[in-house]
């Protein structure tokens, strides 16, 4: 677990002896030696005009890498989160800064050149992505408000080591809760000519970002985490919940109204979350009296194309029974693929595929006159000979033909 230290707190444990090493303060709180020289900056400044960059003058990384000291956004901003929860109770205020460059020098950003690239953010109420002392990993989740990194190229480029100073700097004391950040060098090595340098003097700012969101908004969000999507109606009932839940009306299998204290926005919104999923999860309160099913509402109105097939051409699973399926053609790829194997054998039982090219045929056209002279066999099966069956013929004479003469008489 750790505890954060304030400075008289820090003082006295450093006048008992406690702050010999950071290995035996790991227990009890992180102990970080930070840059004496480093520049400590704060987003107090910029929370006077929320979302509106400041322009930090004092970092240049235009030759050397720079690294700076940032205060963890604590109470910076909770004065007007506080004013506007007094106004409105059933809202809920989010605080945030971040710390971004430039992509371009200034001169080519007031000629609409470049973009904001984010390097880190404190967030009110966020744990830290975890705890650096002297560049080993000792825990796996920081204090909330650390400075951490955005995900992206920056969060191979750059680390935040939040903790509380064992040492004094020029612009920090003991004990005093601060991050520090190493900025990379910005110039870099020109790809055509490696003798030559890209100089880049990219601006770096602090934004302070303020975000109110109403009690409407907050209860749709949920909706849109826990189902298909939130209806007006829907809305309506949580909010007439909301405000039954906020006020000592509330009722909990009781006719009397509760005598406890008004909930908080946080508490009263935690409650209703839960009230909401014991509903969903008890079928008494459904219309059917029973759990309905994705999975089976799915199979009831799934219509796909039927593919498989078991014999060549053949619907299934019977052509005429429930639920059978059907094809607006006879034969599908699948179809020649089992036409191969039915006929030669499966390559795993020691067949082999049909590979009989295709050919040409020429068929001829025989027209009879008349009636043959001998009637042809009618047979109930049907031939399997590759051969086709002769014609029947007429009667060939036995002998030549002899040309005779009858003389008049």
């Amino acid at each position: 677990m750790l505890l954060k230290l304030s400075s008289a707190s820090t003082a006295a444990a450093a006048a008992a002896g406690l702050l010999l090493s950071p290995s035996k303060l790991l227990q009890s709180v992180n102990a970080v030696e930070f840059d004496p020289d480093a520049l400590r900056l704060s987003c107090s400044d910029a929370s006077t005009s929320p979302a509106t960059p400041l322009h930090l003058s004092e970092v240049d990384t235009t030759y050397d890498s720079v690294t700076i000291l940032l205060d963890p956004i604590g109470d910076i901003g909770a004065a007007s989160e506080t004013s506007s929860t007094e106004s409105s109770s059933a809202t809920t205020t989010g605080r945030m800064c971040v710390l971004s460059r430039w992509t371009a020098n200034l001169a080519d950003k007031s000629a609409g050149l470049g973009y904001y690239f984010p390097l880190g953010r404190s967030v009110a109420g966020i744990p830290g992505e975890g705890t650096f002392v002297n560049g080993t990993l000792f825990d796996g989740e920081g204090n909330d408000g650390d400075w951490t990194r955005p995900a992206g190229k920056a969060s191979w480029q750059l680390r935040y080591t939040c903790g509380v100073a064992e040492n004094s700097g020029d612009n920090f004391a003991i004990g005093d809760y601060l991050c520090e950040v190493t900025l990379p060098k910005t110039s870099r090595q020109n790809l055509k000519n490696p003798i030559l340098t890209d100089e880049l003097n990219a601006p770096y700012y602090l934004t302070y970002y303020e975000r109110t969101v109403s009690l409407r908004n907050e209860l749709s969000r949920f909706l849109h985490q826990n189902t298909f999507g939130p209806t007006s109606e829907e809305l309506d009932a949580l909010e007439h919940v909301y405000d039954a839940i906020a006020d000592e009306s509330y009722l909990e299998n009781s006719t009397t109204p509760s005598s406890s204290t008004p909930l908080t926005h946080e508490e009263a919104m935690m409650k209703l979350q839960v009230e909401w999923v014991k509903a969903q999860m008890d079928p008494t309160t459904f219309t059917s009296g029973k759990f309905s099913s994705h999975r089976e509402y799915w199979r009831k109105r799934l219509n796909p194309r039927r593919w498989e097939t078991y014999r060549i051409g053949e619907a299934g699973p019977a052509p005429c029974e429930l639920h059978s399926r059907w094809r607006k053609f006879a034969f599908t790829d699948y179809d020649v693929q089992n036409s191969r194997a039915l006929r030669w054998g499966n390559v795993d039982l020691g067949g082999s595929y049909q590979t009989q090219p295709g050919h040409r045929i020429t068929v001829e056209t025989v027209i009879l006159e008349g009636l043959p002279s001998a009637t042809p066999s009618i047979s109930l099966m049907p031939s399997y000979s590759s051969r086709p069956t002769p014609l029947p013929t007429l009667p060939v004479p036995t002998g030549s033909p002899v040309a005779t003469a009858t003389d008049s008489p």
